[in-house]
């Protein structure tokens, strides 16, 4: 059983967006089972490290685009990015150095911040993107 399934009430209504947000999740499903399945350390902080680092970009993604077109709240959403980031580092450090309970636990918290981050967050974007021709 997957960790985490895409819904469609989860869109944001921009395809390259949502496409980032289905990506994240299906690296949060295969790390879940990595840990399910016991397969090696190797492939675990393989697929780890692509998940941190395609998270960076897409949150790098976000912000120039909100930028680009003045988004009022860019600022407070790249505050939270930023912590969500430090929050990643941490947890990243705990998953490659923890047992693999502890590491599915972590990978729950990643799983309630992504949904709590594009119900909310991202969610605000939608219409001020669509408004200006991104979809």
């Amino acid at each position: 059983m997957a960790l985490f399934e895409w819904r469609n009430n989860y869109t944001v209504n921009v395809a390259k967006f949502d496409n980032a947000h289905k990506k994240i999740i299906d690296l949060m499903n295969e790390l879940h089972d990595i840990i399910k399945l016991k397969k090696d350390s190797h492939s675990f902080e393989k697929v780890l490290n692509e998940l941190y680092g395609y998270t960076k970009t897409h949150f790098n993604d976000e912000l120039i685009l909100m930028e680009q077109l003045g988004y009022a709240d860019a600022g407070d959403h790249k505050h939270e990015h930023e912590k969500f980031i430090l929050q990643l580092d941490d947890i990243k450090h705990k998953l490659e150095n923890s047992s693999n309970l502890l590491n599915v636990q972590l990978l729950y918290i990643l799983k309630d911040w992504l949904i709590t981050h594009i119900m909310g967050t991202d969610k605000k974007y939608s219409e001020f993107f669509n408004k200006n021709g991104i979809q």
